[in-house]
């Protein structure tokens, strides 16, 4: 049988989500600290 079967790919998509999902959090995160970082360099 080749090829994928829908839940093989349904699993895929859903990991796939769940990680984008952290790197926003984590990207947002990071732009958060470094804008008050700048806040307080340029003070």
């Amino acid at each position: 049988m080749k090829g994928f079967t829908l839940v093989k790919l349904l699993i895929v998509v859903a990991i796939l989500g769940v990680l984008v999902a952290v790197g926003i959090v984590s990207f947002g995160d990071f732009l958060g600290n470094s804008k008050a970082m700048a806040k307080v360099l340029v003070e």
